[in-house]
């Protein structure tokens, strides 16, 4: 028997490899601007959202980076957002066409906030509309 989620998890080293190698420009654009930023939010739907709330807990360990994690739900709707430059979303999404993952991205857009997509589908919706795409390989 063959299962989609054991294969992608057994694909991760290779994958994170191909990804460092194509995206390593774009992934240090992305550190330099979280630099800069007073707030950092991460926002996914399903598995992905488990992707943010792991990445929100390793950098807590090592900087005083103001970071929260939404649902895109949550974020939709959030009336509480720090909006503007000063801010940077990041949305994770495997298909990148996650429908409140990718209204969230929207409304972060008109907000003005920055907005990063990973996603593995290079032709999504989510990686055409983010100001800083990253396909994942």
């Amino acid at each position: 028997m063959n299962y989609k989620m054991y294969d992608e998890m057994m694909e991760q080293p290779d994958s994170l490899r191909k990804t460092f190698e194509s995206e390593l420009s774009t992934m240090d654009e992305v550190s330099e601007l979280v630099k800069k930023v007073d707030k950092v939010y991460l926002i996914g739907c399903g598995s992905s959202i488990s992707t943010c709330y792991s990445v929100r807990d390793a950098l807590r360990m090592s900087t005083a980076m103001n970071i929260e994690v939404f649902s895109g739900y949550e974020f939709y709707y959030n009336k509480f957002l720090q909006k503007g430059e000063n801010s940077l979303a990041i949305f994770t999404s495997q298909s990148g066409e996650t429908a409140d993952t990718l209204s969230s991205l929207r409304r972060a857009n008109e907000y003005g906030i920055h907005t990063v997509s990973i996603s593995n589908e290079p032709d999504s919706s989510m990686i055409k509309e983010a100001k800083t795409p990253i396909v994942t390989r």
